[in-house]
Parts: structure tokens; sequence; C-alpha cells
């Protein structure tokens, strides 16, 4: 790495500004794109011109740094520890920011479209701040493996963004959209000896989205806007029409029945406190042997 981008993490960590190193700009903000981090082996002394550098096992860590109009675009940037930092009108577009580690960090109007962000967490809290985004667009973005506790999203777009599997532990969001496939994803109302007060989802936009197995653990879901289409089915009424359903297929003594039996006692069982409409995917209806009796019976029973 260059001696002018270690002298840009320098300046970054020490909040300080890049007035004076000529460096481009790109629809306002400041070219950062071929700039990359100071990594080396863990165990190994870093170069002494990274020395000044804020570390913590040889990965860049960035404490109550501010990072504001700065474009990132197809930067390699993984590894990076961000505490207690804010992230302003920032470009990530296209980055390596694999294993990236967020506490108690606020994150605006930034931009994370096409950005992997694999095996990271993305957001931590500690001394009682938790980290937030808002206004970001984490469009095909990838964040397979990937985790969060306790953060704060809104105004957030996830537009296929790959988020297989990710347990989104216990965070809120308010008036995001979430669009594409989402695959055993997991969205909490509360943890076990939670510090804050229980999660919600307020006003969130799923009609663009393709449940399979997503879970819904105690969210009263204010205001969602579910998938209304044919690989979907919506209930209002959403835990007495489940008990009735659960009852009905009971009642039929078929043991095809028991594992969608098991999937909506568990549905039920997770259902907030409050909730009044909740949705139903046709795909785990149909299971992995694609049973259509099984559909027709519950289509049936829920009078549609």
């Amino acid at each position: 790495m260059s001696d002018i981008y270690s002298e840009i993490w320098r300046r970054l960590s020490d909040n300080e500004t890049l007035d004076g190193l000529g460096l481009l700009s790109r629809n306002g903000r400041i070219d950062l794109s071929e700039i990359s981090v100071p990594l080396v082996d863990c165990g190994k002394a870093l170069p002494a011109q990274f020395e000044h550098i804020h570390r913590i096992d040889n990965y860049l860590q960035l404490t109550n740094a501010k990072l504001r109009l700065l474009d990132f675009t197809g930067a390699n940037l993984p590894h990076i520890r961000f505490d207690g930092c804010v992230l302003e009108d920032c470009v990530f577009d296209q980055c390596n920011a694999e294993d990236w580690r967020i506490w108690s960090t606020s994150i605006r109007n930034c931009s994370f479209r096409k950005t992997r962000l694999r095996n990271s967490n993305l957001g931590c809290h500690s001394d009682g701040r938790r980290t937030s985004y808002n206004c970001v667009d984490f469009t095909r973005a990838d964040m397979r493996g990937s985790h969060f506790t306790y953060v704060e999203f809104k105004d957030c777009l996830f537009r296929h963004t790959k988020l297989n599997k990710m347990d989104f532990g216990a965070s809120t969001f308010d008036r995001c959209v979430f669009e594409g496939p989402l695959h055993e994803v997991c969205f909490t109302r509360n943890e076990y000896n939670a510090p804050y007060s229980p999660a919600e989802i307020f006003s969130v936009d799923f009609s663009k989205a393709d449940l399979h197995y997503v879970e819904f653990k105690g969210l009263n879901m204010v205001d969602v806007k579910y998938p209304n289409d044919g690989n979907h089915i919506v209930i209002d009424n959403f835990k007495p029409t489940l008990e009735r359903l659960i009852t009905s297929l009971i009642a039929y003594d078929d043991p095809q029945c028991l594992g969608l039996i098991a999937i909506l006692e568990s549905t039920l069982r997770w259902a907030g406190p409050n909730q009044y409409r909740g949705v139903l995917s046709v795909h785990d209806i149909l299971g992995v042997n694609n049973n259509r009796k099984l559909l027709s019976i519950v289509l049936e029973h829920l009078g549609q």
C-alpha cells in the first residue's frame, strides 16, 4: 500500500480531514476506490509505515471516527473494525467488506450495492449504544454468514440481497423494504437477557418478497405489507385462524399432515402477542414432496 493510502487511514482514524492530499472526487464525494486495508498475518508485526494506524490483532480499527462523503466503490476493505463511528453519505458499492465488525455505530445515507459483507458482525451494542442504519441501500449485497444484534433499521432497502439463513437478532425495522427471495431468515422480538426494549417491525414492505421458511418470532408486525400472490397466503385474525387450521389437519389423521402441523404449531407459538395479520408460504406448505393435497386442504379450510 502506498504512503498516501497509509496517510489516508491515519487521518480517518484520527478524525482529520483529507484536505491537501490531491485526491479526486466522484459525484461530490472523495474518490477512495483504489484504497485497500493495511492487513498482515496475525501474530506478525506491521510494517513500519503502518505503525501509526490503530489496529486490533493487526486489523484496522476505527474508534469514534467520522467518515463522510467518501466513495469506496470497488475497494478492497476486509476485516475493518468500527467502534462508536459515524458513516454518513458514503458509498461502499461492490466493495470487498468481508469480516467487518461493527459496534455502536451510526450508518446514514450510505450505499452497499453489490457489496460482499459475508461473515461479518454488522451490529453489536456496547455501553448502552446500539448500531443503527438509516436510509441504507443493501441492493444485491451478499450478507450470508453475517449477523446482527439489537440493531435499528430505518428506511433501508434490501432488494435481492443475499440473506440466506440470516438471523437479525432482535433488531427493529421501521419503513424498510424487502424484495426478492428470503430463505431461512429469522426476525425476533427479543432475546434472552436482552438489554433493550423488545424489537418490532413497523410499516415494513414485504410485498415483493418471496418467503421460504422465514420466521417472525413474537413480533406484532404493525402495518406490514405481505406478498399477496400465488406463492403466499395472507391471513387475518391470525392466531385463531391458525388454531382452527391445526385442529382441522389433526382431524384428518393423515401422516402427510404431520410436517405441516409442526410448521403451523411453530408459527402459532411465535406469533406476536397483538399480531392480527400474518402470512403462510405456499412453498413451505407444499414441502419437499410438492404435496398439492395439503395445499388444497389448507386453502379449503381458509376459504380461499
